[in-house]
C-alpha cells in the first residue's frame, strides 16, 4: 500500500500593515484599571443630562438607560395592598387548577427570572407549547401572550386559568373552592369590599393583575419601556405580569 503524503503549501506572505490601522492598547495595570472604573462611577453618579454621549452608528434611535415610570393602574381596578397581598397567594395557589397540581408558579419561578427554565414550557406534562416569558416588568407591555390576544393583564389571567393546555380550570370550581376557605373569604373581601366573591372574572383577575404589577425592575434599557400590560399565565396570571 502506498501512503501519499501531502505537504502544506508555504504560508503566504503577510500582508503589509495599513497606515490608518490603530495601535494595540497596552494592558492597564491594576491601578489603572482601578482610577478608570472609580471615574466611570462619578460619572454616572451625577444627573443623566451630565453623563458621556455614548458611540452609535449615524441613525440609530436610542434612549439613556434610566428609572422605569411609575405603573399606571386601570380605573376599572385601582391598586391596593389587598389586592397584592391576595393576589400573590393566588398566584402560589395549585388548587385552583384543574389537576390541583399547577400553578402560576410552576412555570413563572422566581428564582429563575419568573420563567421556567424550559425552551418550552410543559402544563400537565402535555406537549410542549410555547416559552414561558417572564412576568418581570410586564406591568409595562401593552400585548400579553405571545400572540398578543390579551390586552389586560385581567384578561391574561383568566385565560391562563381557563385555558385548557395551561391549568385548565372550571370557573364555577375556582368560585366553590375559593368561598369554602375562610382565608380567601377574608382577603377577598378586603380587596373588594363592595362586591362579593362570586363575581370571579373580575374578583381573581384584578387582583392578580396587582401583584404581577408590582414585580418590575427598578431599572430599563430603552428597548424595555412601554405601557401597562397583561399578567401571567394561570389563576395570577395577572399577578404576576405586574410582579
Amino acid at each position: 500500500m502506498t501512503i501519499a503524503v501531502r505537504l502544506a503549501a508555504p504560508l503566504a506572505a503577510a500582508e503589509p500593515e495599513s497606515a490608518d490601522k490603530k495601535p494595540v492598547r497596552p494592558e492597564q495595570t491594576a491601578a489603572e484599571r482601578t482610577d478608570a472604573a472609580q471615574r466611570l462611577r462619578e460619572a454616572y453618579r451625577a444627573a443623566p443630562a451630565t453623563w458621556p454621549a455614548p458611540h452609535v452608528d449615524p441613525g440609530v434611535e436610542w434612549k439613556e438607560i434610566g428609572l422605569l415610570p411609575p405603573v399606571v393602574h386601570p380605573e376599572s381596578n385601582p391598586l391596593n395592598d389587598a389586592k397584592v397581598t391576595l393576589g400573590k397567594m393566588l398566584f402560589f395557589d395549585a388548587r385552583l387548577s384543574a389537576s390541583g397540581k399547577v400553578a402560576c408558579v410552576s412555570c413563572h419561578e422566581p428564582n429563575l427570572g419568573w420563567t421556567d427554565g424550559r425552551t418550552v414550557s410543559q402544563p400537565h406534562f402535555k406537549e410542549p407549547g410555547r416559552n414561558t416569558p417572564t412576568i418581570r416588568n410586564a406591568a409595562f407591555q401593552a400585548a400579553l401572550f405571545w400572540d398578543g390576544r390579551a390586552s389586560s393583564l385581567e384578561e391574561q389571567a383568566v385565560d391562563a386559568l381557563t385555558n385548557p393546555t395551561e391549568m385548565a380550570a372550571n370557573r364555577d370550581d375556582v368560585v366553590r373552592l375559593l368561598t369554602g376557605i375562610p382565608v380567601y373569604r377574608k382577603l377577598f373581601a378586603a380587596a373588594f369590599p363592595d362586591r362579593p366573591i362570586g363575581r370571579y372574572a373580575s374578583r381573581r383577575s384584578h387582583c392578580q393583575s396587582h401583584a404581577v404589577a408590582t414585580t418590575t425592575s427598578p431599572t430599563a434599557s430603552h428597548s424595555s419601556r412601554s405601557t401597562r400590560g397583561s399578567s401571567c399565565t394561570g389563576h395570577a396570571g395577572s399577578m404576576h405580569r405586574r410582579l
